[in-house]
C-alpha cells in the first residue's frame, strides 16, 4: 500500500469516526434524557447545540469524510 493511500484512508476515517461517535452519544445519552426532561426542554437543548457549533461541524464532517474517501479510491484505482 502506498504512503499516500495510507494517509488518505486515515484522514478519511477521522470524520466518519467522529460522526459515528456523536451518533452513539445521541442515541444512548441524549435521547433517553429527552424522555426525562420532556420534548420542549430537549428542543431548546438541541437547538442550542446543533445551531451553534454543530451548524459548522456537522456539514464539515459530512462533506470531508466522503471527499477523502473518494480521494483514497482515486489513488487506489489510479494508474500504477
Amino acid at each position: 500500500m502506498s504512503t499516500a493511500l495510507f494517509v488518505l484512508v486515515l484522514v478519511a476515517a477521522v470524520p466518519h469516526l467522529i460522526l459515528g461517535g456523536s451518533a452513539v452519544d445521541r442515541l444512548l445519552v441524549q435521547l433517553p434524557a429527552r424522555h426525562r426532561i420532556g420534548p420542549v426542554a430537549y428542543a431548546h437543548y438541541a437547538r442550542a447545540t446543533d445551531m451553534a457549533n454543530g451548524y459548522f461541524l456537522y456539514p464539515l464532517l459530512g462533506i470531508s469524510g466522503p471527499i477523502f474517501t473518494w480521494a483514497a479510491l482515486a489513488v487506489r484505482t489510479g494508474p500504477s
